[in-house]
């Protein structure tokens, strides 16, 4: 009868490397896992990269969508924000009028040409 090694084609269990911290295994190691002490209340996850990216992906899905939403409201609050421009003309008349004379006094000629 073969040993659990053989049959799995991995060297003997002489010795076995911790996850505890993670790690990649790309070829057939003899592991210990869940060895440390908090492992009861955090467990290990030992699972082939792609199904972790796709929980990875999952988790942060109402995220990035959220992300999104929000950024389509700025968007949309700077498309339907008015940039028309309004000044009221009297202010701006005597604003101009002040600035004229102020600038008649020191030379001849006015800031704005009437004509």
């Amino acid at each position: 009868m073969s040993s659990l090694a053989e049959i799995l084609k991995v060297p003997a269990f002489g010795k076995l490397f911790a996850f505890a911290n993670g790690g990649v295994v790309t070829t057939p190691t003899p592991a210990l896992v869940g060895e440390y002490q908090g492992a009861r209340s955090n467990p290990e996850i030992i699972t082939p990269q792609s199904i972790m990216k796709e929980t990875v992906e999952d988790a942060n899905e109402s995220v990035v969508n959220a992300v999104f939403a929000i950024g389509n409201q700025i968007v949309k609050a700077i498309e339907d924000k008015d940039t028309n421009v309004y000044m009221d003309t009297t202010k701006v008349t005597r604003k101009i009028t002040r600035e004229q004379e102020n600038q008649s006094r020191y030379k001849s000629s006015s800031m704005v040409s009437f004509g």
